[in-house]
């Protein structure tokens, strides 16, 4: 079997269907993401992510790996990245009802 560069690896091909816009280009968006990271991404503090993702009804994506305080958080690149066109076009469908001032 002949090997692909790493960096083409993980880029989808035109005949998957269930490939997300958002498939890994790149190894370090097909690696889980840690709260810092997301974070730096989402341009936001780390309490504002963690607060996020670990309520009862988390807005970020999480994958929670063990149990109690101590678990480990990560993050898929591909959902954060969704999170984000999800709150954009939240934020689009709020402008356009509204009208703006004189």
């Amino acid at each position: 079997m002949t090997e692909r560069p790493l960096d083409t690896a993980f880029q989808p091909t035109v005949s998957d269907p269930s490939a997300s816009k958002y498939a890994p280009q790149s190894p370090l968006h097909s690696c889980l993401l840690t709260a810092p990271q997301v974070a730096k991404i989402l341009n936001v503090s780390l309490s504002w992510v963690r607060e996020h993702s670990t309520t009862k009804n988390p807005r970020l994506p999480a994958m929670k790996f063990g149990t109690g305080k101590t678990a480990s958080v990560r993050y898929h690149y591909a959902d954060i990245m969704e999170f984000v066109d999800e709150m954009r076009r939240s934020a689009r469908q709020n402008a356009a009802g509204k009208k703006w001032r004189s």
